[in-house]
C-alpha cells in the first residue's frame, strides 16, 4: 500500500465512490489528529516538559504507557466527526504529542531534517531585515527560555475533563518529566457561535482542506470556482524517519501571542478619523487592516460588513490596485490569492504551497473588552510540512517585508514584525473603498501583537511511538 502526497481529496467512506482506498484509511490510523482537520474541542491544556535526561528508558516506558493511550489517531477523528454529524455526540477527550528537536536528541531517534526545526525556534538562521524578527530569547516568557522536549495537548467540551486528565498525567510524570510550562486555552465564539479572537474577527476561516467532508461543506458555504481551499496532503504531511510505511506527521509551530485590545481599538478608531469614516462604516478601518470584517465578510466582496454566513470563494482579480481590501491587509499578507502570479509572474498556485493549516485557540478571559491590565491573546499553532517554506517564509517573506507585494506595502498589521531600529513604513488605505480615483492616505498601523515564547515541534506518527518500547 503507498500515499499519494500529491491527493488533494481525502474519503474514508468505504461506500463512496471516491473512496480514497485502504491504504488512507491505514494512514490515518496511524497519523495524530488534530493535522488534516483541528481536533474541534472547546477547552484544552497545553503542557511543555523537559525530560529527564539521566534515565531515558523510563522516559521511553513513560511516553508508550501513559502518553501514547491518551492520543487521538486522524482515523479516530474521522470517526467522531461523522457520528457527530449524524448524531451530534461529543468525541471525548482529545490528545496530541509533539517533540522538539531537543525532544528527538534525548531518546535518541532520527531528526525530521528540516532546518529550522534541527535549530529550534530560540536560534532562527534569518536574513537581517527579512527574518522573523522575534524578540529577544530573554524577553519571553520564562518557561519558554528553558529547554523543551515535548508537548502534550488534551483537548475535550468539558474543562473538568481536561483538568482531570492533566492532574493525571502530571502525576504518572514524577522521575520522568518535568512540568515546565501548562498554557490553557479556550475557544472564544461570537453570539453567532463563529469562532474569533481577542480583537472580536472570525478566526480560522481560511484553510487548507483535505478531507472530502470538509470540501464538499466549502463547496455548499459559498462554492469553489474563484478559490478552491483544497490541498494536497504534502502540504502538511511527510514521511516519519521512526516509524513504518505508513507512517507520516508534520511539523507544528507553537507561539504564545499577546494581544494588546485596548491599542488595537485606538489605532482602529485614530484610523477610522484619518479617513473621515462615516457613521454608516464603523468596521471598516478595522477591516482595512485584517482583511475581513469581524463577521468575516470579506473586504474584497463589499465594504460593509452582514454576510450571513463566512465563504472563502472569494480572491482579489477584481483589485489588483488594492483599492477594496490593501496589499497589507492580514488576509491577503499571508494568503494572497494569486497576487503572486499577477505581480511577479510566478507559477499558478506558488502561493498556495506556502499555506498552512491554522490550529489556533485563545487564552485568557473571553471578553471583547477586557479588563485593564488582563493577559490575553492567542496560542498560535500551525501545521506543515516544511517550517522553513511554509511559516518562517509567510512571517518573515510576507508579513514582516514591507515591499510585498509592492514597494512601500509595509508591515502587514496584525502580524508583522520590523527589524530592530528600522524605520516604520506607513501603509496606504484608501479613502474610498474601491475608487481609485479617490486616492489613499498613509496612515502607521502598529502591530498590537507581541511574542511571549514559543517552539518548533514535530508531530510523530503513533507507530513510531509504539516503536519506543522496543528500542
Amino acid at each position: 500500500m503507498t500515499i499519494d502526497l500529491q491527493l488533494t481529496t481525502i474519503d474514508v467512506d468505504s461506500t463512496s465512490l471516491n473512496f480514497s482506498g485502504e491504504a488512507y484509511v491505514a494512514m490515518l490510523a496511524n497519523l495524530q489528529g488534530n493535522i488534516v482537520k483541528p481536533h474541534g474541542r472547546d477547552f484544552s491544556s497545553h503542557l511543555f516538559l523537559a525530560f529527564n535526561v539521566a534515565d531515558i528508558a523510563a522516559v521511553k516506558r513513560w511516553i508508550v504507557a501513559r502518553v501514547l493511550p491518551l492520543l487521538t489517531s486522524a482515523g479516530a477523528q474521522a470517526q467522531q466527526s461523522a457520528r457527530f454529524r449524524a448524531t451530534g455526540a461529543g468525541g471525548g477527550l482529545f490528545g496530541g504529542f509533539a517533540l522538539s528537536a531537543d525532544g528527538y536528541t534525548a531518546l535518541g531517534l532520527t531528526l525530521p531534517d528540516d532546518a529550522s526545526f534541527m535549530r529550534g525556534m530560540k536560534h532562527p538562521d534569518t536574513t537581517p531585515g527579512l527574518g522573523l524578527n522575534d524578540p529577544p530569547v530573554h524577553s519571553w516568557q520564562a518557561g519558554f527560555q528553558a529547554t523543551l522536549h515535548a508537548m502534550v495537548m488534551l483537548a475535550d467540551d468539558e474543562q473538568a475533563t481536561v483538568d482531570a486528565a492533566v492532574e493525571a498525567l502530571t502525576a504518572s510524570m514524577a522521575g520522568v518529566a518535568t512540568l515546565v510550562v501548562n498554557e490553557p486555552g479556550a475557544v472564544f465564539r461570537n453570539a453567532r457561535g463563529n469562532v474569533i479572537e481577542h480583537f472580536g474577527f472570525a478566526d480560522g476561516v481560511s484553510q487548507p482542506l483535505f478531507m472530502a467532508t470538509d470540501i464538499e461543506k466549502a463547496r455548499r458555504n459559498g462554492g469553489l470556482e474563484n478559490y478552491d481551499p483544497s490541498a494536497p496532503l504534502c502540504n502538511v504531511l511527510l514521511k516519519d524517519p521512526n516509524g513504518g510505511a505508513l507512517a507520516f506527521g508534520s511539523y507544528l509551530v507553537f507561539r504564545k501571542l499577546g494581544q494588546d485590545v485596548a491599542a488595537f481599538r485606538a489605532q482602529e478608531a485614530a484610523l477610522a478619523k484619518a479617513l473621515a469614516l462615516g457613521p454608516d462604516q464603523p468596521e471598516l478601518a478595522g477591516a482595512y487592516i485584517v482583511g475581513r470584517f469581524r463577521d468575516g465578510t470579506p473586504l474584497s466582496a463589499q465594504p460593509v460588513d452582514g454576510w450571513t454566513n463566512e465563504p472563502n470563494n472569494f480572491n482579489y482579480d477584481h483589485d489588483s490596485e488594492a483599492m477594496r481590501c490593501p496589499f497589507h491587509s492580514h488576509t491577503r499578507k499571508t494568503n494572497p490569492r494569486g497576487d503572486k502570479e499577477r505581480e511577479f509572474g510566478l507559477a499558478e498556485g506558488e502561493d498556495r504551497s506556502r499555506r498552512l493549516a491554522r490550529r489556533a485557540v485563545s487564552f485568557g478571559p473571553l471578553e471583547l473588552a477586557p479588563p485593564p491590565g488582563a493577559d490575553v491573546g492567542l496560542l498560535f499553532m500551525c501545521v506543515q510540512s516544511s517550517i522553513v517554506n511554509q511559516f518562517e517564509f509567510m512571517q518573515a517573506i510576507w508579513a514582516n517585508f514591507t515591499d510585498f507585494l509592492r514597494p512601500g506595502t509595509g508591515l502587514d498589521g496584525v502580524i508583522g514584525q520590523g527589524a530592530p531600529g528600522s524605520p516604520a513604513v506607513p501603509q496606504s488605505f484608501p479613502n474610498t473603498w474601491g475608487v481609485r480615483r479617490a486616492g489613499t492616505t498613509a496612515f502607521t498601523f502598529k502591530p498590537c501583537v507581541d511574542l511571549r515564547g514559543g517552539e518548533y515541534f514535530f508531530l510523530p506518527s503513533l507507530d513510531s511511538l509504539a516503536r519506543l518500547q522496543v528500542n
